[in-house]
């Protein structure tokens, strides 16, 4: 069975999509240097480019995206607001309750996650956030829980997309302080490696957590690995192994549809 440029969660209503490395780059074997000089790798420009593509042909509808710096800051796109050039703004997600416009994040490793609700009326609100670990304990979570209540949302569904795992993800004993730092509670998602002076973090688990938390009932993981699964970019993957700036660069491209 060939691997879909997008893999879906069954808990969402709307049209939406976790991509894959089909959704973020064409084979290997096409990039040539024009692509190169004309999308620089080293950029997301590149991804969200193509990745617009691919959602265009699905839906038709202009992507927003923001240019993701590990923070909390939660962009609301309602009826009627001027649209942004993607990546033209810094963020780490978009809330939205226009049919018009497809909110999007990119990641190579962090966990995306994609929010759906209603109103009491029934209109559609939807959020497209990317929460790696400093995201994720720093609050990018209830940030955008808060920018879709503020927008009038009820029940939330979340689903967690593809991102790097436990048994992938071995850090520094330095960024277990940073994590208990932010979150003094987060020793659940922490686990000893068989390596001395290093640990495990579970980065979906601990976005399971924090959703749960803020009384979100009905949240699905993915349970795909971007590191051990080569159908996903991976930079941890991509820095063990020394791949080239292409696989470094690499990224997934996600999305949903109020």
């Amino acid at each position: 069975m060939r691997f879909p440029a997008f893999v879906t969660s069954d808990l969402l209503p709307q049209t939406h999509g976790f991509g894959t490395i089909k959704a973020g780059l064409p084979p290997l074997e096409v990039v040539t240097e024009s692509l190169f000089e004309q999308y620089p790798l080293s950029s997301p420009a590149y991804f969200v480019r193509e990745g617009q593509r691919r959602v265009w042909q699905i839906e038709g509808l202009p992507v927003q995206a923001m240019k993701q710096v590990h923070g909390t800051k939660v962009k609301i796109i309602r009826d009627g607001d001027a649209l942004i050039e993607p990546f033209s703004e810094e963020g780490d997600g978009v809330v939205t309750d226009c049919k018009d416009i497809i909110p999007a994040i990119v990641t190579a490793d962090c966990a995306p996650l994609l929010l759906s609700s209603q109103t009491a009326k029934g209109k559609n609100i939807v959020a497209a956030l990317h929460a790696g670990w400093l995201g994720a304990v720093s609050g990018v979570i209830e940030a955008g829980i808060e920018a879709m209540k503020a927008l009038g949302a009820q029940e939330i569904l979340a689903a967690i997309g593809p991102c790097i795992t436990s048994s992938s993800y071995e850090i520094s004993d330095d960024m277990v302080e940073k994590i208990y730092a932010q979150d003094p509670d987060a020793s659940p998602w922490i686990f000893q490696s068989a390596q001395k002076g290093k640990y495990h973090f579970d980065l979906p688990g601990y976005c399971f957590h924090r959703l749960a938390k803020n009384k979100i009932g009905k949240i699905s993981v993915s349970g795909f690995d971007t590191c051990s699964d080569s159908h996903f970019w991976s930079y941890r993957r991509a820095s063990l192994k020394g791949e080239g700036e292409i696989s470094v660069a690499g990224r997934q491209f996600s999305f949903i549809k109020a």
